[in-house]
């Protein structure tokens, strides 16, 4: 049995203090907003793969796709009338994106279906964290934080017996609890894999541009290196997936700035984690895409 997956795990930071103080009726539009965000994301990447075939004159399936966005919109306006069918949106998904999700509580936890070939895990790496990069942009946007960890590896899922393990999923668990902002870092054996993404793709000398999955290859503006911030007090030197990268506008730049110094005003106890992120978000808005890492290692370079 082949148990080889992409497995992210995200923590909805503030969430258990809400499911405390808040009737549940508040809590399921949490839900609701979360699973509007994945639909979203998922309309974005779906969306970029039709430009991509456009630009680079590939053929494709008008019709498919055409029932896909449709399927998507309908979703859409199924979550935000109340008609969510948690079925119907693993459905949907699963026809476009190789992504299944499960929440416990405040635990967000994302997967892939079992990998086999060497691309179709780099396909795998690619998908997971694009689509982690874009939803966290959007639940930042909404007031929903979150914290993660991506990791490739053993990850064993048994629906008879609903029983979910495996070392990619500790190993994700534990690196989202030893950070103290809101971000989310590669796994040691996600990084493993950069070198051999590199030698692949050849990423410092001739580009593939169109990447193994459907959504392109990884650059800078999806991951880089940076100084994480560690519990208590520490940094480590780690590749993340650059959540900033993803936004966009100067209005949504001002408003996330904005709404971390307000998040730092008045949760006086997790000041630490709004101003690392802060920090970050600063690094990377001066930062110029040429200086954000020196290019992915080949697999003959140890990684920093």
């Amino acid at each position: 049995m082949n148990t080889q997956r992409v497995v992210v795990f995200l923590d909805l930071l503030g969430f258990s203090n809400l499911v405390l103080e808040r009737p549940p009726s508040d809590v399921v539009v949490i839900y609701d907003k979360l699973y509007l965000s994945l639909v979203e994301t998922m309309i974005k990447l779906l969306g970029k793969k039709l430009c991509d075939a456009v630009n680079n004159k590939k053929s494709i399936d008008h019709d498919s796709h055409t029932r896909l966005l449709d399927s998507y919109v309908q979703l859409a306006n199924d979550i935000q009338s109340g008609k969510f069918s948690f079925s119907k949106f693993s459905e949907t998904t699963e026809d476009a994106l190789p992504l299944n999700v499960m929440i416990v509580s405040d635990g967000l936890i994302i997967y892939t279906n079992s990998l086999g070939s060497y691309q179709e895990e780099f396909s795998a790496i690619e998908t997971m964290i694009i689509a982690i990069r874009d939803l966290m942009v959007r639940m930042f946007d909404i007031g929903i934080y979150m914290r993660g960890a991506i990791s490739i590896g053993e990850f064993i899922i048994d629906l008879d017996r609903n029983v979910y393990f495996g070392k990619a999923f500790i190993e994700a668990v534990r690196d989202e609890s030893r950070q103290n902002w809101i971000g989310c870092i590669l796994g040691k054996s996600v990084e493993d894999r950069l070198g051999e993404y590199a030698l692949v793709t050849r990423l410092r000398n001739r580009p593939i541009r169109q990447g193994f999955s459907k959504f392109g290859r990884l650059n800078q503006y999806h991951i880089c290196q940076y100084n994480v911030p560690i519990k208590p007090n520490n940094t480590e030197n780690r590749w993340i997936v650059n959540w900033a990268g993803g936004v966009s506008s100067s209005k949504l730049i001002a408003k996330v700035e904005k709404s971390i110094e307000n998040m730092k005003e008045h949760q006086e106890a997790h000041a630490a984690k709004w101003l690392h992120t802060l920090e970050y978000f600063k690094w990377y808005s001066g930062t110029k895409y040429y200086e954000l890492n020196p290019g992915f290692k080949s697999s003959d370079e140890k990684l920093a």
